[in-house]
């Protein structure tokens, strides 16, 4: 079996994934039945020397001898922007859909499958599963969230930091949101802010404010938009608590 789709992806991350992928093929052979590629650099907003190329190997059968076998592999990609796989057996992923449907569907809308079978082609997620675990997600970076501030208050850097990154890891919650009103989300982080503030009738201007502060590296005043952030994610608590 031949690699496929690696014309969709960028000359940067072809020329680091072949080998890579060669290499875990060279070891495990016929145990491996897919592929794919996930994350910016399918996505198409890869930066090469910046961005990490995340991989997902679906496996026949998985134990410590095939993990210990690629020990080597994986730290060597390592060092080159590759962070270690997910690794997945056909039956783990049917039966963790109710446990992670967010991430599941975001490797679903956002993937290339670079060698064999398209797992995610005709994966199916219960809404509810869905909506549990964005209301749990919220609700969970809301709380956290209002803890870390303890923790970097006084600091802004460290503050505008801290809403960056819980921004990143609340944002695939209003893709699935999004998916919950019965749209696919746009892929790019202000397309996903635009249009969850168009159907949800929500105000989400902190979102795009913390991703300018990274962009530019210029802070205003922090704790106004700490508080708004607070704010935001409180109203999409209630939103999708009440979904």
């Amino acid at each position: 079996m031949e690699f496929v789709n690696l014309d969709k992806l960028n000359v940067d991350v072809k020329k680091k994934l072949k080998p890579y992928c060669n290499s875990v093929l060279t070891k495990l052979t016929d145990n491996v039945k897919s592929i794919v590629v996930y994350g910016s650099a399918s996505s198409g907003e890869y930066i090469p020397r910046k961005s990490d190329i995340n991989l997902l190997f679906v496996c026949e059968h998985l134990d410590l001898g095939i993990l210990r076998a690629l020990e080597r592999t994986v730290k060597s990609g390592i060092k080159k922007q590759i962070p270690p796989p997910l690794f997945f057996t056909p039956e783990h992923i049917e039966r963790s859909k109710d446990v992670f449907p967010i991430e599941f569907l975001e490797m679903k809308d956002n993937h290339i499958t670079v060698y064999g079978e398209d797992i995610f082609g005709e994966l199916q997620i219960n809404d509810e599963h869905l909506r549990l675990e964005c209301e749990e997600q919220i609700k969970g970076k809301l709380i956290r969230t209002r803890q870390a501030w303890f923790e970097t208050a006084g600091h802004r850097k460290k503050v505008a930091s801290l809403l960056y990154t819980s921004l990143i890891n609340i944002l695939p919650s209003v893709r699935g949101i999004i998916r919950l009103q019965g749209e696919t989300p746009p892929l790019t982080k202000e397309g996903v802010i635009d249009r969850a503030s168009e159907i949800l009738a929500i105000d989400l201007r902190v979102f795009k404010e913390i991703l300018e502060i990274k962009r530019t590296g210029k802070i205003a005043d922090i704790e106004s938009i700490f508080q708004a952030y607070l704010d935001t994610l409180s109203a999409l608590a209630s939103y999708v608590d009440r979904m």
